[in-house]
This record gives structure tokens, C-alpha cells and sequence, in this order.
């Protein structure tokens, strides 16, 4: 056992040392304790699911040892973050990167996204989180700062849940928000607006701006939004996500006012559209649906 403790202590050590070469600056605090029955207890916090993810796979090696991971994920709780401080997009448009080398597009932030907190700050960039738990670098230039303290709750946004519906008077104001993107902002992956935009970041948008409801910025985030749905019970103001036939990479639409067209941002147009289903599903293969909003007292529109 102490043979053990000591290896899956070395196991963290690497981790949080391949995190800090990686990114410059971590967070993956994580201590390494023997239990009162001898067994071996993982206690702290880390930043995301991944790192939690590598850590368990890693320490599987030692299946005779007793181990207990008691690790938090705190962008799964951005709320307990405390950040170094809180920022705002410094310029119209803002690339938010997912490697520390700012070369894979993960997103974009404008100054209408209000406040985001500042988590980490090293050699010119940030660590941002956004009120969606988007998560990403972006070049401190790109950033107006502020002292800690303002307030992230500026707008009255509903945060979409796992397993239920949010009710509403109306969905009408989602196919006006969509209307301004179709045939008019073309498809960019990583893009968050009318300069370019991707299929799940279209999804958000609508839903942000029509009804002041936070969805996730991903589409694998999205699909455990809300409640599931089987193909046939799909109707308007759903979400769609399928599968491209060629190379099996999720997509994600919104189904029309009339429950036979879906509008997505569309790889294969180069922009957002809308279509008829029966032709989506000539290039999709379905994979889910989700409902998120619910019409109050079963009101058409």
C-alpha cells in the first residue's frame, strides 16, 4: 500500500506538471492521503471533467488498492470558482481558444455577452468563464478588466436544465431570432455571430436572445439539456441533433415554426438555412432530440 500511495502520488505530481507546461498555469490541486482503513483517498479540485477523466483512467492501473476520488470539477460549478476578476469582451468579436497556444477555435465572446469571469491570467492571456461555463483563452489585450466583485447576474437569464422544460407564453420569438441568421451569416466553426457562426452556437444565440435562456455552447453540452424526445414526437422549437452520414459528426437544428423544416448552420451550404427535414435527413442520420421550452396552457405560438 505504501509502495502504491506513493506511485499514484507521482501520478498527480505529472498531471499537475504536464497541466502547467500545457497551459502555463493550472488548476489541479489535488492531495494524496492514506484512509483510515488503509486505503488511498484522492481529495481537491481541478478544473475540468478531462483532467478528472486522465486521473481516473491513470490511477485504474492499481485495481487491488482502495482508492477514493473526492475531486471537484469546478467548471462544473463556476459559481465556487473565486475569480482573480471579471471581464468583458474589449472589442466587437474575441476568439476564445482552447489550447493555451491560442491555435484551435473553441468559440467567440462579444461585449453583449456581458461579464465573464477572469480565472487565470499568465504571459499575456486569460482564463475566462463565461455565465454558460464556456471555458477558453483568450489574449488579455482582448479584455476590458474590472475589479472583483461586479455583478455577473446583469440580465434575468434562465439556465436550461437537465430533465425539464422551462414554460413560456411563447416560442414565436425564436424563429424571429433565427430569421436574421438564415440565408443572411454564413458557417464558420467556432463562430458566435453574424460574421460567421457554427451549428450549436446558432442554437444558443436563439435561444439567449429570443427567450433569455442559457443553453451550453457545445452540442454534446446541449443534448442533456432539457427532456429527450423520441424522432416521431419532435415539433417546432425542438432541438434536432443528428449525425453526418460521411463522417459521423454531431449537428444540431432547431425544428421550423410549421414542424417540417429545421434551421441550422449547414457545412455543406456554407451557411445557415432552412430546409425540410425530409432533405436534412438525405446527409443526417438522427441521433436525438431535445425539448427545452414548453408553450404555458398550450398557447400556438
Amino acid at each position: 500500500m505504501y509502495r502504491d500511495i506513493n506511485k499514484i502520488s507521482a501520478i498527480v505530481d505529472d498531471l499537475h506538471k504536464e497541466y502547467y507546461e500545457k497551459y502555463g498555469c493550472t488548476i489541479f490541486d489535488i492531495e494524496t492521503t492514506r484512509s483510515d482503513d488503509d486505503g488511498i483517498i484522492l481529495k481537491g479540485r481541478c478544473l475540468t471533467r478531462k483532467q478528472l477523466d486522465l486521473l481516473k483512467r491513470r490511477v485504474d492501473l492499481f485495481h487491488e488498492s482502495r482508492i477514493t476520488i473526492d475531486v471537484e470539477v469546478l467548471s462544473e460549478n463556476p459559481e465556487d470558482i473565486s475569480p482573480m476578476g471579471w471581464g468583458m469582451a474589449a472589442s466587437e468579436l474575441v476568439d476564445i481558444m482552447k489550447d493555451y497556444s491560442l491555435k484551435k477555435l473553441s468559440s467567440q465572446v462579444t461585449p453583449d455577452d456581458g461579464y465573464f469571469k477572469i480565472i487565470l491570467k499568465n504571459n499575456g492571456k486569460c482564463l475566462i468563464l463565461l455565465r454558460d461555463k464556456t471555458m477558453g483563452w483568450v489574449l488579455e489585450k482582448d479584455v476590458e478588466h474590472y475589479d472583483t466583485g461586479i455583478s455577473n447576474d446583469d440580465k434575468n437569464f434562465i439556465v436550461a436544465k437537465f430533465d425539464e422544460t422551462i414554460k413560456v407564453d411563447s416560442i414565436a420569438q425564436l424563429f424571429c431570432e433565427a430569421k436574421k441568421f438564415v440565408d443572411n451569416v454564413s458557417y464558420l466553426l467556432g463562430g458566435r455571430s453574424q460574421k460567421g457562426i457554427d451549428c450549436s452556437a446558432l442554437m444558443q444565440l436563439i435561444f439567449q436572445k429570443g427567450l433569455d435562456i442559457i443553453i451550453p455552447r457545445h452540442s454534446s453540452d446541449q443534448m442533456k439539456c432539457g427532456i429527450r424526445l423520441s424522432k416521431k414526437t419532435v415539433k417546432s422549437g425542438d432541438l434536432l441533433f443528428a449525425k453526418l452520414k460521411e463522417s459521423n459528426i454531431m449537428h444540431v437544428g432547431l425544428v421550423g415554426i410549421d414542424d417540417t423544416t429545421i434551421i441550422h448552420s449547414c457545412l455543406r451550404a456554407k451557411r445557415v438555412i432552412s430546409e425540410n427535414i425530409e432533405d436534412f435527413y438525405k446527409y443526417y442520420s438522427f441521433a436525438r432530440a431535445r425539448r427545452i421550452v414548453e408553450k404555458k396552457n398550450n398557447v400556438l405560438y
